[in-house]
C-alpha cells in the first residue's frame, strides 16, 4: 500500500508480508526527498524505530551539505556531494 501528498510525493510504502522492509519518506518545501527511513510503519504511516535511514539535507542549489548521511545498523556516515551547473 502506498500513501501520498497533495503534490503526489510519496510518503510511505506499507510491504504487506514482511512488516519491517515499509519505508516513510519526508520532503522539503521544494518537494525534494529530505529523509528515508526502512522499517516497521506506525498508525500515521511513519517508520519510528528503524536501522536503516537516509538523510539527505541539501543547500538552496540542491548540493548535498553535511547534515545528511546514511544510518545501517546504528552506525551513521556523512556523505557530501556537490552538484556542478554548466
Amino acid at each position: 500500500m502506498y500513501t501520498y501528498d497533495r503534490n503526489s510525493n510519496r510518503l510511505s510504502i506499507e510491504h504487506a508480508l514482511y512488516k519491517a522492509a515499509s519505508h516513510s519518506a519526508t520532503y522539503d518545501n521544494l518537494d525534494r526527498l529530505t529523509d528515508f527511513k526502512t522499517g516497521i510503519l506506525d498508525s500515521s504511516d511513519v517508520v519510528q524505530l528503524s536501522d536503516v535511514a537516509e538523510g539527505l539535507n541539501m543547500d538552496i542549489l540542491g548540493n548535498f551539505s553535511t547534515g545528511g548521511g546514511i544510518k545501517l545498523n546504528g552506525n551513521s556516515t556523512t556523505v557530501i556531494h556537490a552538484v556542478k551547473g554548466r
